[in-house]
């Protein structure tokens, strides 16, 4: 669908100049309105917002604000799905050529994701209880690298976009991943080594993000032993 018109008939068109679906653009002496009704921007910062409220719990783990805030993980993962949900549901910005079967590879990564995060970590103890400390975990995905989930999330996105042909969910999924890597940085430096006993040995054995195959090696190696 065409989403510039050229305003030739003001009169006609005025209702649209200032509703809150368009935009007006002045170009080589005319105007131009730019349609923007459908444009998913909200989901978007939705999906940013959503890393505020995570880093927020982080901050609440470190130093107890008010047991609210003991929902706010559960709450900015609900925003990132809502936010995804809506920018699928919406008309895309721009279209990519379409590949359903990455869908696969879409799923591996959402899998790969929900279990570094749910079911690699101890539930009760990463997302609900409030101790002073808990030992970290180096085992299994966490002895290849200290944020796992992160690669999970990454390829979700990415495969969804191309699954979808939705250019917005690929610039979205390219905003969500950095502020993805901005969180997990926070975590990694500011947060982990005061509420996770051992960490500061951890970083010393294990990469941040970026791994090899030795460090596969090593994480299987002390798996079997």
């Amino acid at each position: 669908m065409n989403r510039f018109y050229k305003l030739n008939d003001f009169n006609a068109l005025a209702p649209t100049i200032v509703h809150k679906s368009h935009c007006n653009v002045f170009l080589a002496g005319v105007y131009y309105t730019y349609d923007t009704s459908g444009v998913p921007m909200n989901w978007i910062f939705l999906g940013l917002a959503a890393f505020l409220a995570l880093t927020l719990f982080d901050v609440h783990k470190l130093k107890p604000i008010h047991p609210l805030f003991n929902g706010l993980f559960a709450l900015g993962v609900g925003m990132l799905v809502v936010a995804t949900y809506g920018i699928l549901s919406s008309e895309p910005w721009f279209t990519i050529p379409a590949s359903p079967s990455a869908w696969i590879f879409a799923g591996l990564g959402l899998g790969e994701m929900i279990f570094a995060l749910f079911l690699a970590l101890p539930f009760s103890a990463t997302y609900v209880e409030q101790p002073d400390q808990h030992p970290v975990i180096s085992t299994g995905l966490y002895g290849i690298c200290r944020h796992p989930g992160v690669w999970g999330f990454i390829l979700y996105y990415l495969a969804a976009s191309v699954a979808s042909g939705n250019g917005t969910l690929l610039v979205a999924g390219i905003m969500f991943s950095l502020a993805d890597v901005a969180h997990v940085t926070l975590q990694d430096r500011l947060f982990f080594r005061q509420t996770l006993i051992g960490y500061a040995d951890y970083q010393t054995r294990v990469p941040f993000l970026f791994f090899g195959w030795k460090d596969i090696k090593r994480a299987y190696l002390k798996e079997q032993s």
